[in-house]
C-alpha cells in the first residue's frame, strides 16, 4: 500500500503540473493552484492527504480513499502501471438461529436489526460474497460498539477467489444505546479492507 500511495501521489502531481491554467480557489480552499472539492460518500466526507480537486471541469478524486468509502479496494500492478479496483457483491444477515446440514446453512431463522438496551444476545453473522475477481488472503468478521471499538472478531486465513459463504457466532452485550456495526473485511496485501457493513440498533 505504501508504494501505491507514492505512485498515486506522483501521478496526481504530474496531472497538476501538466494540467494547464490554474483554477480560482473555492470555498474549500486550493491545492497546487486548483480548487479543492469536498466529496461525500453516503453522507461521510472523504478525507485524504491529497484532496479532491476540480481540474479542467472534472473532479479529480484520491483513488484509494474513494474506493475505501465505497466498500471497494485497490490492487496496484507495478509491471503494467495499472490501478485495479475491486468491489465484490456482499450480503450480510444477522440472525439468532441458523440451520445447518453437513456444514452448509440451509435456513436462517430469527433475523433481527434492533435489540433492547442492556440485552446480552448470542447471534450469527451470515456472509455471502460473490463476484470477487481477484484473490485475497483471508477475511475478518467483527462487531464494533457505537464508539467504533471492536468488541469481538473472527479471523480466517483462507485464500478466497470469486465467492464465499461463511457464518460466525458472537455473544454480545448491548450495554450502550446507538448503532453497533457488524463489519466484513478482506485481507489485501497484509491489511484488512472493509467491503461490507451492517448495523444493529440498540435502544
Amino acid at each position: 500500500m505504501t508504494r501505491f500511495r507514492r505512485v498515486a501521489a506522483l501521478t496526481l502531481a504530474f496531472f497538476l503540473v501538466a494540467g494547464g491554467a490554474a483554477i480560482a480557489g473555492s470555498r474549500w480552499g486550493s491545492y497546487e493552484g486548483y480548487s479543492k472539492v469536498q466529496v461525500n460518500a453516503n453522507g461521510s466526507t472523504i478525507n485524504s492527504a491529497v484532496p479532491a480537486i476540480m481540474m479542467n471541469g472534472a473532479t479529480m478524486l484520491p483513488l484509494r480513499e474513494t474506493a475505501s468509502a465505497l466498500n471497494s479496494f485497490i490492487k496496484w500492478d507495478d509491471g503494467s502501471q495499472t490501478a485495479n479496483i475491486y468491489r465484490p457483491n456482499v450480503n450480510m444477515i444477522v440472525s439468532q438461529e441458523l440451520d445447518e446440514k453437513k456444514g452448509t446453512v440451509t435456513s436462517i431463522s430469527k433475523p433481527f436489526f434492533k435489540v433492547g438496551l442492556g440485552y446480552n444476545i448470542r447471534f450469527f453473522v451470515f456472509v455471502q460474497m460473490d463476484s470477487l475477481k481477484t484473490t485475497v488472503d483471508g477475511f475478518k468478521i467483527s462487531v464494533l460498539d457505537p464508539n467504533g471499538n471492536e468488541l469481538d472478531s473472527r479471523v480466517s486465513s483462507e485464500s478466497i477467489y470469486d465467492y464465499l459463504w461463511s457464518n460466525a457466532a458472537f455473544n454480545i452485550k448491548f450495554s450502550e444505546a446507538g448503532n453497533y456495526t457488524v463489519r466484513f473485511a478482506l485481507k489485501v496485501d497484509g491489511d484488512f479492507v472493509t467491503v461490507g457493513e451492517k448495523l444493529i440498533v440498540s435502544e
